[in-house]
């Protein structure tokens, strides 16, 4: 048998095996949290981070300790560890390759020694052999992994070289990813400190003539050319089976993501409803804000999203020609927006921020023509932001086809 996508130099049948054949098996050894150390001189890995911190390879462990190392189980590099126990039986399903030797491994760990490249091992079990590992897996609260369970798992197994080759070629894909997600957080980092000197007024914009703006006016909102409205429509909102999987979209928090509205998991009502409720008709260029739940979340309302409506967890904002609305959104996601919304939320079970109370958060307010150009200054910003986390997306989709396509 052969994968659907392969390397053309290799035509050889990927053989059956078993995984008790072709490995030994060992735990790891308990490591508290409390041994912990950040300027640790031995690197370590804890079960509950690797299915939360950690890919198919570790080659360097976010972890240190600083105890004693006769009492540690230290790694050979090409391991591959699985947790012996964990919260549900996918968590648990989770293989990772340790790349250096002298890696502490702590207790709870399932150790694979392999004469087998271990990177290819982590990426096939996550893949093929994920939902196989996780009906191995044993538990309700607490799902246990046997070492005995896995060694009865089977597999199909290539010749080593090929096995190099498709691991090498998976990481240089998962390297892509990486590097992605680090441009990513450098200019997020970027974006957060201009926006606390802008907000701070440390930097100012000049005019078109370089002559100094005037001074800003703190307001509040309510005192702003902004009409506040939520989604709170008393007996007529909606009811769960007045929900459809198609017609007006109906925004919840979980559609708010990096200022954005998406579609993810979108809930919709039909035209009739939409029109009833009439004070959460978004239009484009408006204002969301988060005031139930996870407060002061907001977002952007572009095109696609013009004739929306909003449900209880949300406000609208809808600036006037005297506000720039994106200039609104980006400092209500400042440092200095986020610490008025914690000053005024209520309750505690569930937060919320009451209409009335938003309208009292203060908003420092340059004139509409440095509003703008701030405004234009954070856009270009997020519009890279939103490249580059279209690009991740692709690279992971490209990534999900391969694992499906290249093993047996």
């Amino acid at each position: 048998m052969i994968p659907t996508l392969h390397f053309s130099e290799f035509q050889e049948s990927w053989l059956p095996s078993v995984l008790g054949d072709i490995a030994k098996f060992s735990k790891g050894k308990g490591l508290s949290k409390s041994e912990l150390d950040p300027d640790g001189k031995i690197s370590c890995v804890r079960y509950g981070e690797l299915y939360t911190r950690y890919g198919e390879t570790i080659s360097q462990p976010i972890s240190k300790t600083n105890t004693n190392i006769t009492k540690l189980v230290l790694s050979e590099a090409n391991d591959v560890i699985i947790p012996a126990s964990g919260e549900t039986q996918i968590d648990i399903a989770t293989a990772s390759c340790i790349m250096t030797d002298g890696v502490a491994l702590g207790g709870d760990l399932n150790i694979i020694k392999t004469s087998h490249d271990g990177v290819f091992l982590s990426y096939y079990l996550n893949s093929k052999r994920k939902h196989d590992i996780a009906r191995l897996s044993q538990g309700i609260s607490v799902v246990h992994l046997y070492a005995s369970q896995l060694a009865r798992l089977t597999l199909r197994i290539p010749s080593l070289r090929e096995q190099q080759k498709i691991a090498a070629f998976l990481s240089a894909v998962d390297k892509k990813i990486q590097l992605l997600q680090l441009k990513k957080k450098l200019l997020g980092q970027y974006k957060k400190g201009a926006m606390q000197k802008i907000f701070s007024q440390e930097i100012r914009f000049k005019d078109e003539d370089g002559n100094d703006y005037p001074d800003w006016e703190e307001r509040q909102l309510r005192d702003m050319d902004i009409y506040i409205a939520d989604g709170n429509y008393g007996e007529l909102y909606p009811k769960s089976d007045e929900m459809k999987s198609e017609g007006v979209p109906f925004i919840r928090a979980n559609n708010i993501k990096d200022l954005q509205l998406v579609w993810d998991d979108m809930k919709f009502i039909d035209e009739k409803l939409h029109m009833t409720l009439k004070s959460g008709h978004l239009k484009f260029d408006d204002v969301l804000v988060t005031t139930r739940g996870e407060i002061g979340m907001v977002a952007y309302v572009d095109k696609p999203f013009e004739y929306a409506n909003i449900n209880a967890q949300i406000c609208l904002l809808r600036c006037g020609p005297s506000v720039s609305s994106y200039f609104l959104l980006q400092y209500l996601h400042s440092a200095g927006g986020k610490k008025q919304f914690k000053r005024y939320e209520t309750g505690s079970a569930l937060k919320q921020l009451p209409k009335k109370s938003l309208g009292t958060i203060k908003i420092p307010v340059p004139r509409i023509d440095e509003q703008t150009l701030i405004a234009d200054f954070l856009k270009t910003i997020d519009g890279k932001l939103l490249s580059i986390r279209k690009q991740i997306a692709v690279v992971i989709q490209f990534k999900k086809g391969l694992l499906q396509q290249m093993f047996v």
